[in-house]
């Protein structure tokens, strides 16, 4: 073990082995493989796409261990299964990949859950839904409770969390006295909205007036938001 004080920028250094270990004492930094950590308190360097840079054992024998590495595409962590071990999933810039996959186009860029506020035509009536957002494909479900309405017009539900992307999207309807005769509709195309149909028909269902109407609707839609 070798130990230098560098009277230059008042760093204390213990260096083991050639940058093996690497202590900073002046900025309570440590190094693997570096002699310079910067930036975080624990630098591991490993130089390669390939060399695993932290590997996590639990057998002496037998492939039952885990590493990380900073593979080209990300931080990738490999998983033993007791005879062999393969990458299982990656941090990239991108989002999240798996099973070695590096193709930008796969990877699972977002994951969020929240409510969101319906809106319901002719009437002034809200209603709070609820919705999973996984990568770029959006489930909502809305129950319109006791629903006051004033008028009769094309029933639509508004107010969806994400723009529809995807085209126009089948939606599910049931417990419906909000519209006439509607058991599905659609989310609509380039918006945030969602329409019943008139069941037998491509028409929009309308809206039946009167105090109080129910309606629950659920879609599955995609989105580039």
């Amino acid at each position: 073990m070798t130990r230098a004080r560098d009277l230059a920028d008042g760093k204390h250094l213990t260096n083991v082995d050639s940058n093996t270990l690497v202590v900073d004492a002046a900025n309570n930094r440590v190094g693997i493989g570096t002699a310079s950590p910067a930036t975080a308190n624990l630098e591991i360097f490993t130089g390669s796409t390939d060399a695993d840079g932290l590997k996590i054992n639990r057998f002496a024998s037998g492939v039952y261990y885990s590493t990380l590495r900073m593979a080209s595409h990300g931080l990738a962590a490999h998983v033993g299964d007791g005879s062999s071990i393969s990458e299982r999933a990656a941090i990239t810039p991108n989002g999240i990949t798996f099973n070695g996959d590096t193709a930008a186009a796969n990877a699972l860029d977002d994951y969020e859950e929240g409510t969101w506020t319906a809106t319901f035509t002719g009437s002034s009536t809200t209603a709070t839904g609820r919705y999973v957002k996984i990568g770029g494909q959006v489930f909502v479900t809305v129950y319109g409770d006791s629903i006051n309405v004033t008028s009769s017009v094309t029933g639509t539900i508004g107010g969806l969390p994400f723009t529809n992307s995807g085209g126009y999207t089948a939606a599910s309807i049931t417990h419906d006295t909000y519209t006439n005769n509607s058991y599905n509709g659609y989310v609509n195309t380039g918006g945030t909205t969602m329409t019943a149909i008139q069941d037998g028909t491509v028409s929009g269902a309308q809206t039946v007036v009167g105090n109080p109407k129910y309606i629950m609707m659920s879609a599955v839609y995609y989105t580039t938001s």
